[in-house]
């Protein structure tokens, strides 16, 4: 399956699975669910993506190209219509929080704008119909009406309610 369609992963990229994963299970004759742990997933490595994603822009960028290259296989296969339902919600979801770590204004509309661009009319008539959590949900009304100071303004108090109710730890006696 991998050479016959040659299959890779994007270079230079991360989250780079995902388009990966996506066109594989579309070119797929068939798939098998395995009911066995095999894939063991470590958080809090130090070094890893998931650890440094909230401080890295360029990680949340490529987010963004790793969506436009997922999208663009869907269409050229002819199913992204049939998988925007239970795609965008996802998509959707992380790009929110993405932009919500985005700190620097300039950033934060440069990737609003794109993500503005990446979602058509047909797309946020699919996220108008679902159900979304609170973020993407003020996240959805800023971008449909195209006012990224609105989500910034939105984003900043969320960061700031998050300082106020979850102060850090004294350290512990020991």
């Amino acid at each position: 399956l991998i050479t016959k369609n040659n299959l890779q992963f994007p270079v230079g990229l991360v989250y780079e699975d995902q388009p990966f994963s996506i066109q594989a299970m579309q070119l797929a004759k068939g798939i098998t669910v395995v009911n066995e742990p095999l894939y063991y997933y470590r958080k809090n490595a130090g070094g890893s993506i998931t650890d440094n994603e909230k401080k890295n822009d360029r990680y949340k960028f490529n987010f963004l190209e790793i969506t436009r290259l997922s999208k663009t296989f869907m269409k050229e296969q002819g199913v992204y219509d049939v998988l925007r339902k239970e795609y965008m919600p996802y998509h959707f979801f992380n790009a929110a929080v993405h932009q919500h770590y985005i700190t620097d204004k300039k950033k934060f509309k440069e990737f609003f704008d794109k993500m503005r661009e990446l979602t058509s009319t047909e797309d946020f008539e699919v996220l108008k119909q679902t159900k979304q959590e609170y973020l993407a949900d003020k996240y959805l009304e800023a971008l449909e009406s195209n006012n990224y100071k609105k989500f910034y303004r939105f984003s900043n108090k969320v960061s700031l309610a998050k300082k106020i109710l979850r102060p850090e730890r004294k350290n512990k006696r020991k």
